[in-house]
């Protein structure tokens, strides 16, 4: 049974996956930046995808299955993407 499980986790995903995890058609792209822990940011990239595309895929994956409210937008506001947790 730990063999089999072993196998899952390395399992690879079909291609097909994160083109059908993102909305159609795809949203604007936008450069940011962000700080993460170097402990993760090494983890990422010693992935074989797209590290950057798997924070995207993670990020969507998390918005999506939330139930926290989204906040109106405020185009007049400079603080309108900052949402405290």
């Amino acid at each position: 049974m730990e063999n089999n499980i072993l196998e899952r986790e390395n399992e690879q995903l079909p291609a097909e996956f994160e083109q059908a995890a993102a909305p159609a058609p795809p949203p604007e792209r936008v450069r940011v930046t962000l700080e993460i822990d170097a402990d993760l940011l090494a983890w990422l990239k010693a992935q074989p995808t797209d590290w950057q595309r798997e924070i995207n895929n993670t990020v969507r994956f998390f918005m999506e299955t939330s139930t926290a409210p989204v906040p109106p937008p405020h185009d007049d506001d400079p603080q309108a993407d900052f949402i405290p947790f």
